[in-house]
């Protein structure tokens, strides 16, 4: 990676007034581990997202009725494709439409990418003219594999050429962070597409040390990068109950069961990119 040039600073407008920061961070929420005041923890985050295509998920979830105050910076995903597809809808305030979380994954949205392409036109529909962001393919290389971020993307792509999408989105887990890089840049150089990240963490660590350090390298980077247009850290909480081998509690921006950021969460939250 070239030394880092850039400098910058923004002052992001959002339901919570006046905020010094970043207009590509976002919020990864998980709607299972959501609590009421959860969002008036982070004041420096320009949107989120809960894998949800409105907030009767997170409603349903968490009992919150105070979700809405949020429904500004709220980005809709559709998460997958079923019979469940057409109960879809979106907030009016929705700006963009996120589509298929990791249809490469067979225990995720599992998604052939000949089928997206074929039913491509239902999610234009839904987005009504708003900016389309693509299925979000990850790395993969297990038995539950349908195959490779590249490979989905190229037979989607390969299979929708008259499609409108206007950004790439995909995850990467990597505790290095020219890799994750290098991942991303090959990507918005492959396919053109500015790149949403939208799950990034160092998996299958335990250690907040590793954690807190891949996070202080790579936030510069991607403030940096021209190609990169949003990111999300995953994920806003991680409890006793949903942590895994892949990703435990020490990618949790918050503590398991109150509305206080973790010492991850504290520089997440107050990192302003500055040379």
């Amino acid at each position: 990676m070239g030394k880092i040039l850039l400098q910058f600073t923004f002052i992001v407008v959002s339901c919570l007034g006046l905020i010094e920061g970043s207009t590509k961070k976002g919020l990864a929420v998980d709607p299972r581990t959501f609590l009421c005041d959860d969002f008036q923890a982070f004041t420096n985050f320009a949107w989120w997202y809960d894998w949800g295509a409105n907030l009767d998920l997170i409603k349903g979830e968490s009992g919150c009725n105070n979700i809405d105050a949020n429904v500004d910076t709220h980005v809709p995903m559709v998460w997958g494709y079923g019979s469940y597809f057409s109960q879809y809808y979106l907030n009016n305030e929705a700006a963009f439409l996120m589509a298929f979380n990791e249809p490469n994954h067979m225990t995720q949205s599992n998604i052939d990418p000949v089928l997206a392409a074929s039913v491509w036109g239902e999610v234009e529909a839904l987005a009504n003219g708003r900016p389309i962001v693509s299925p979000s393919p990850a790395r993969c290389d297990g038995p539950n594999c349908l195959c490779s971020t590249e490979e989905w993307f190229d037979a989607f792509f390969a299979n929708c050429v008259d499609c409108r999408v206007d950004y790439l989105a995909t995850h990467m887990y990597s505790c290095n962070p020219y890799e994750t890089m290098e991942f991303l840049e090959n990507l918005y150089n492959k396919y053109g597409l500015k790149i949403w990240l939208t799950e990034f963490a160092c998996p299958n660590t335990w250690n907040d040390a590793v954690q807190f350090a891949y996070m202080e390298a790579v936030l510069p980077m991607l403030e940096s990068a021209a190609y990169i247009y949003k990111y999300s850290w995953f994920v806003s909480r991680v409890t006793f109950e949903t942590r895994t081998d892949f990703i435990d509690m020490s990618a949790s921006l918050l503590e398991p069961y109150s509305s206080q950021l973790t010492w991850l969460g504290e520089y997440y939250n107050s990192f302003v990119w500055q040379e």
